[in-house]
């Protein structure tokens, strides 16, 4: 929206993606201006998101992915203004590390969560407590017997092994400048032939792009084939123009949740569900499209502006034989489209005020 907000079906801001598009944004390396005012209404959002001072132990995960996103940004986490006044957010969250390693209320902790809390301190002078990289160190399936050895999930016997979840478990980890495990190896199996990866059974770009964020640097080969699922799902002006009755220019760049949402755009346009679908999407694929992991990415350095929005022709052209236009890779004798970082950025504005359906993965 026009005040740097991403609003949520409801009419309120929906905070956690609005974090998730400052680190799309800086993943592609775009946008700087947007950026900076997004981060102001992250500053000044008093307690909407991150709670009350008597709502840490429950609140701290929030509390977490606002001190990432303030530290991409450039901004103090330090002296977060509230009503309640100025609030040190590292303090807080350092306030309710437990005896045992992990953070927060009873049963509030979960590789997911704990990992955005140990990149958030990963960056400050204190750094990471090594009792809490120990506690998320051992919730690792490590039972040789289970196919899923090396996992994160939502429990540590193997019963709940979780992409999204390993994924940033090894992004914390490296941060935390310790090793991983079997982590990178278990989560690069987990790639269908698609390039896709699933969770909940469902392959799907959100897990695709912070999975191929996580592997990037040391499998590039599982990456390129990712970004080739990634982009079998983006509205590009080939689809607008195939699709000229149900999508428009305003769509180009949208990165649809998985095959079946696309298809639904095809058909049917991107309508209100649909758009909040593509929106919150789009944000967490960008980053499995070339940027750094979440320990080193920065808004810094980043272009002012944005890519221009793209005017497709009004007249579809003549279908003539041949590979799809636009960048491509060849691989196996095929050739795959290639996805377009710029226009996946220009959603994250053409759908401003856009509804944003919850997705799980944008877990805090």
């Amino acid at each position: 929206a026009d005040n740097g907000d991403v609003v949520a079906s409801t009419g309120s801001t929906d905070w956690g993606t609005t974090i998730d598009a400052i680190f799309a944004l800086a993943s592609a390396g775009v946008g700087g201006d947007q950026i900076a005012a997004t981060a102001a209404q992250v500053y000044a959002s008093d307690t909407a998101y991150i709670g009350t001072v008597s709502q840490i132990g429950s609140k701290w995960s929030a509390i977490a992915k606002t001190i990432l996103g303030l530290e991409v940004a450039g901004l103090d986490p330090t002296a977060f203004p509230t009503s309640e006044g100025p609030r040190n957010l590292i303090a807080d969250l350092r306030a309710v590390l437990n005896a045992d390693g992990s953070f927060g209320d009873a049963w509030s902790d979960s590789p997911f969560s704990h990992s955005l809390a140990i990149l958030a301190l990963a960056r400050t002078n204190g750094g990471v407590p090594p009792i809490a990289t120990t506690w998320l160190q051992a919730q690792q399936c490590v039972d040789a017997t289970s196919p899923d050895v090396g996992s994160f999930g939502w429990a540590p016997d193997c019963s709940s092994p979780d992409p999204d979840s390993t994924a940033l478990v090894i992004q914390a980890l490296n941060a935390a400048g310790v090793s991983a495990g079997d982590a990178t190896t278990w989560l690069a199996a987990q790639q269908d032939a698609s390039g896709g990866f699933a969770s909940w059974g469902a392959l799907n770009t959100n897990t695709t792009g912070v999975a191929t964020q996580a592997l990037r640097a040391s499998l590039p080969a599982v990456a390129l084939s990712a970004e080739q699922f990634i982009g079998g799902v983006q509205i590009t002006c080939a689809t607008v123009l195939a699709h000229t009755s149900t999508l428009v220019d305003g769509n180009v760049g949208a990165i649809a949740y998985d095959q079946a949402g696309f298809d639904s755009a095809v058909a049917s346009g991107l309508g209100n569900i649909l758009t909040g679908q593509a929106l919150r999407a789009t944000v967490q694929a960008i980053l499995g499209l070339g940027g750094p992991q979440f320990f080193t990415l920065s808004a810094a350095g980043a272009q002012a502006g944005l890519p221009a929005v793209p005017t497709c022709a009004t007249t579809p052209p003549p279908p003539t034989p041949g590979p799809p236009s636009g960048p491509t890779v060849e691989t196996g004798g095929s050739v795959m489209p290639q996805p377009e970082r710029g226009l996946a950025v220009i959603l994250l504005f053409m759908a401003a005020g856009a509804w944003a359906a919850r997705r799980a993965v944008s877990r805090a």
